[in-house]
């Protein structure tokens, strides 16, 4: 029975921890898109790295992935790109926010 609880506080410890993750990096796009639109390329740079750097560590190799992705772009400075990827990050994170926690929609906050 103390196994079963235990086991029981894992996940919920997991989820809360899951939860804060997907809301840091949603509170990440914002940060993404206010870079984007100054043209800040160094925090574009900066905020891909630690993307890329910590999405997998959470589960999430999609963050990690897309996270080196906006990098790159960032150093090449293609606004384009930045932008496609930028938004295909919100969407993803949109996605999982709603599927894992049945909340609203938190990017319209």
């Amino acid at each position: 029975n103390l196994n079963r609880k235990e086991s029981l506080c894992i996940n919920e410890e997991m989820e809360n921890l899951t939860k804060w993750y997907i809301q840091s990096e949603i509170e990440n796009v914002r940060n993404l898109e206010k870079a984007l639109e100054n043209k800040n390329f160094n925090t574009l740079i900066l905020l891909g790295d630690q993307l890329y750097g910590h999405g997998a560590s959470f589960g999430f190799p999609y963050v990690s992935r897309i996270g080196k992705r906006i990098e790159i772009a960032a150093i090449s400075q293609d606004l384009s790109l930045l932008n496609l990827l930028i938004l295909s990050l919100k969407i993803y994170l949109f996605d999982l926010h709603i599927a894992n926690f049945n909340l609203d929609n938190p990017l319209l906050n």
